[in-house]
């Protein structure tokens, strides 16, 4: 009944409680985040173009990325080298094509392997607490202390490089910012209703 009163007030058009439904699915949701957030918006594209840039980096590029001598030695950028060359004359805007494939699969490896190593640590420190919570939050704030790009140059040269070694240290160096958000939450809920009645 109540539907066909909104159908009838808005002159044949979907009632309330069938847009309603409508924002409940999963397409709604999205829509309405996007809708709140520009800078969600502005990020959802930049990945988006990235992504397509390395799904079709092979039809990109004008030059062999591996090719020498593509053009002239160090050239600045110009309407045939957009990027301009390096000292070999390899045409650095192919080289950044291609390179995006590479870029993309370190990343969401390493982030992927952050979340999770940080979500179990996190979880174990702020839900066990005490000696564990301890030690874990000693050993975060000394990975933490130690500057980014330092660490990451002292492990590469230590390991030496590759892509496996890469996204081991961006997930190591990552990992305890989640480590902390996750503590925290499973600090403040702990001592919430529902576990209390759950225990």
């Amino acid at each position: 009944m109540q539907e066909m009163t909104d159908g009838l007030l808005s002159g044949g058009e979907p009632g309330t409680s069938e847009l309603l439904a409508s924002d409940r699915t999963y397409l709604g949701k999205i829509r309405y985040m996007l809708g709140q957030s520009r800078s969600l918006v502005g990020g959802v594209v930049i990945v988006g173009f990235f992504t397509l840039v390395a799904f079709f980096a092979k039809f990109l590029v004008p030059y062999d990325p591996a090719a020498v001598l593509a053009g002239p030695l160090l050239e600045g950028p110009s309407w045939e080298h957009w990027f301009g060359t390096d000292k070999v004359g390899s045409d650095i805007f192919s080289k950044t094509v291609a390179a995006s494939a590479l870029d993309l699969r370190i990343t969401v490896a390493a982030v992927g392997v952050a979340l999770i190593s940080g979500v179990t640590i996190g979880t174990v420190a702020g839900y066990f607490g005490g000696l564990a919570d301890l030690i874990l939050l000693r050993i975060l704030e000394v990975v933490q202390s130690i500057p980014t790009l330092l660490l990451a140059m002292m492990v590469v040269v230590a390991v030496g490089p590759g892509e496996l070694n890469v996204v081991v240290v961006l997930a190591f160096l990552g990992m305890p910012y989640y480590a902390r958000l996750v503590r925290a939450e499973i600090l403040s809920k702990r001592t919430w209703e529902f576990t209390e009645a759950a225990r």
